[in-house]
């Protein structure tokens, strides 16, 4: 049995003002930085047998702190990045809505071979996702990993687990720096935890809307 605990990067400022973020690289917010430091908390008498994050500036910000208190190193892998939203990405919701009408309409509906301009469609990026938690389990038989990625990551992650189609309206959550724990035994997932949030309940609450809309 394969242990991963899947866990979204803090938040961002751009997360909070609502705009798309894809494979740009914005920091940490102060709030960002802040769940960062409870999830080294919590995480910190976890035994991981291998740690793996996005190779991004807000993963690798959530990642190091939890490998230092764990005294791990930890790897960075590509495939774990986010959506490609090509020449959407940095701009507001609100200016793609209107822009790109037809294109935000496709997207709200997931359709699954959409692309924004020079992106990557939700088909090819579900491919690469899970081709690379598939890679994982070759690699890691038995082991406890922890994975740090991001929402459209753990948004994938959740509908393989529940054999759930990529068109499907999403009716989970993918909170920053919320904790997911799954497990993989012959040939089959589970869901053990999802969206776990306790270990921020000190801190602002988070109420950034539909989620789904904040890659």
């Amino acid at each position: 049995m394969t242990r991963l605990c899947i866990v979204r990067h803090g938040e961002t400022g751009w997360n909070a003002s609502g705009r798309i973020q894809g494979q740009l690289d914005p920091p940490l917010s102060a709030l960002g930085q802040a769940q960062v430091q409870s999830l080294a908390e919590v995480l910190g008498s976890t035994r991981f047998d291998a740690i793996y994050c996005s190779d991004l500036t807000r993963t690798i910000a959530t990642t190091a702190p939890i490998a230092r208190r764990l005294a791990q190193p930890f790897v960075t892998l590509r495939a774990l990045r986010e959506r490609h939203y090509g020449s959407w990405q940095g701009l507001p919701y609100k200016e793609i809505m209107n822009v790109c009408p037809d294109g935000w309409r496709r997207f709200a509906a997931r359709d699954p071979h959409h692309h924004p301009p020079g992106g990557e469609s939700l088909t090819a990026f579900a491919e690469r996702v899970r081709g690379c938690l598939a890679w994982l389990l070759v690699r890691h038989p038995g082991d406890t990993l922890l994975l740090v990625a991001h929402g459209g990551v753990l948004d994938i992650a959740n509908r393989l687990i529940r054999d759930l189609p990529l068109e499907a309206a999403r009716d989970f959550e993918t909170g920053n720096a919320a904790l997911n724990w799954v497990e993989h035994d012959a040939d089959r997932w589970s869901l053990l935890v999802w969206n776990d949030r306790r270990h921020l309940a000190g801190l602002r609450p988070i109420d950034h809307g539909d989620v789904a809309l904040a890659p």
